[in-house]
């Protein structure tokens, strides 16, 4: 089983990260698909991917509701997500 948008740097996990994650391979799940929001989020969720590749999978880009944040730099940083991501398929 997969669980596909899992917001893994959410503060709401803050306290029990590691035992939500035991909890879902308990229940069954093998991958987690950790969804980046912004690029804080979705650096974090690549380096997280190269850590744990048996475990997670990494999603990067900006949610709607961080919009503002888009510019050059955040487009050019996604951009390299995505090459690097290429390289490590």
């Amino acid at each position: 089983m997969i669980d596909i948008c899992v917001n893994w740097f959410k503060s709401s996990f803050n306290k029990d990260r590691e035992e939500v994650l035991q909890r879902a391979l308990d229940a069954g799940i093998h991958r987690l698909f950790i969804t980046g929001s912004d690029l804080n989020s979705s650096l974090q969720c690549s380096e997280l991917a190269e850590q744990s590749p048996n475990t997670f999978s990494a999603t990067a880009g900006v949610h709607p509701h961080h919009a503002s944040e888009w510019d050059s730099q955040t487009r050019l940083a996604i951009g390299e997500l995505l090459r690097k991501s290429q390289t490590l398929a």
